[in-house]
């Protein structure tokens, strides 16, 4: 069996239950809830394997071996953990039901190792039953303080759910071979650029987030966007960021993201105080 298979039947299976989720409540703030739920996920994936290495994922959709990590890992980030984390919050299922997911993707991991799609290096199966007990708690907590009106965890939230939308887009240019940032943080090439744009991307994202949350006024999208195309013409000038493409072309794909991420931040905003 193609190492793929797992993630994939994983993805179905997650798309399928979120797809549900959202046609039950019909409302846009799903997306949102699911998409601040990923984003969480994404800084504890960044910690825990790009910079220390805990465990490795292994779909083989790829001959390159860290983008191939990567790929796997996206799985999880995007799909698996967060949807369930959604569903456990919005239905505030009882700590049984986060238990038994916990215990069951503890469950997955062991089958994921023992197919040989995945390897542990440091890090072990409690840990992540560990680390999902505590996830879906805090998330379940988290969406009642939101849903209460707390303004420290809508700001945060916002702020989440915009980082994720951006670090999605960027990891598109990734796997698509139409850029690629080489800071020469790490000596591995997609390490260092996916590093690299996390950190790129959380601050391109704290200025969306400030224009169209906390400060609630589009022009200060206008400095945000000179910004970030001062920064990315100095990053190519100093060879940082490399493209693959036509600029020309490079740049219209990266202003019509922008532009959907912006939309997708004020549909967010309306859907939260509709």
């Amino acid at each position: 069996m193609p190492n793929w298979v797992p993630y994939l039947t994983l993805i179905i299976l997650a798309v399928s239950v979120l797809i549900g989720i959202i046609i039950h409540t019909k409302q846009f703030r799903t997306f949102f809830i699911y998409m601040s739920f990923a984003g969480m996920i994404y800084v504890f994936e960044i910690i825990i394997v790009v910079l220390l290495s805990a465990y490795e994922y292994k779909p083989h959709v790829t001959s390159i071996h860290y983008l191939d990590n990567m790929i796997g890992a996206s799985v999880s980030n995007t799909f698996t953990v967060p949807t369930v984390a959604t569903l456990i919050s919005l239905y505030q299922l009882r700590f049984r039901w986060i238990a038994f997911f916990a215990l069951l993707f503890g469950g997955i991991e062991l089958l994921f190792i023992h197919l040989g799609v995945y390897v542990h290096h440091w890090w072990r199966t409690p840990y992540t039953v560990a680390s999902l007990l505590f996830y879906f708690s805090l998330t379940k907590w988290w969406i009642r303080r939101f849903q209460a009106g707390s303004p420290p965890i809508r700001a945060v939230s916002f702020y989440i759910y915009t980082m994720a939308l951006v670090l999605t887009f960027m990891f598109a240019f990734t796997l698509t071979g139409s850029g690629m940032y080489e800071p020469g943080i790490f000596k591995e090439a997609y390490r260092d650029d996916i590093f690299f744009f996390t950190l790129y991307g959380a601050g391109k994202a704290w200025m969306i987030t400030a224009a169209i949350f906390w400060l609630r006024n589009w022009r200060w999208l206008i400095p945000a966007a000179a910004i970030i195309a001062v920064t990315h013409y100095i990053l190519v000038r100093k060879d940082i960021l490399r493209v693959f493409i036509p600029m020309t072309l490079y740049a219209l794909i990266y202003f019509a993201c922008c532009c959907l991420v912006i939309g997708l931040c004020y549909l967010a905003r309306e859907s939260v105080e509709g």
